[in-house]
């Protein structure tokens, strides 16, 4: 039910009710599979949602206070790697990255990253790695962007 009220009398109004459908990625079992580096790719999470139910959204280790708004990848390197992943965009403040391996329900975190331009990780040969990207609210598109480092010579 909805009920909707006024001050004082109103002439006539509209009511414009929507459903609002969060990204195909907002829950860690519909993670995005990223099948190959370098990877890029546009997000939208406008709708992102907080995930309480299932295997719940983790609070990112280097921003306790953070609690919602997140979507989610998977990588799976086929050899060890390390890799640098970065967020821009999403307005003035781009989504914090998690990443966490996966054992069951349980997420064991990896690292988090909250620098603009990334930083390496090592990631070890045919390990699921889940990437959560979260927010404090809802932002608007954002670019995530994952690559191989080089070895140093």
């Amino acid at each position: 039910y909805l009920m909707l009220a006024s001050y004082s009398e109103r002439p006539t109004f509209t009511i414009t009710v929507t459903e609002v459908t969060p990204p195909a990625n907002d829950a860690i079992t519909n993670a995005t599979i990223i099948t190959s580096l370098p990877y890029t790719a546009s997000q939208d999470s406008i709708n992102a949602t907080t995930n309480t139910g299932g295997i719940p959204d983790p609070t990112p280790n280097c921003h306790p206070e953070l609690n919602g708004y997140t979507v989610w990848y998977r990588y799976t390197p086929r050899k060890d790697a390390t890799v640098r992943i970065q967020v821009t965009g999403g307005d003035m403040f781009p989504p914090i990255v998690s990443v966490y391996k996966r054992h069951g329900t349980t997420l064991t975190a990896v690292d988090c990253i909250s620098e603009s331009n990334g930083k390496p990780i090592e990631l070890n040969a045919h390990t699921n790695y889940y990437l959560m990207l979260a927010s404090y609210s809802e932002r608007p598109t954002f670019t995530i962007t994952v690559t191989r480092e080089l070895a140093a010579a």
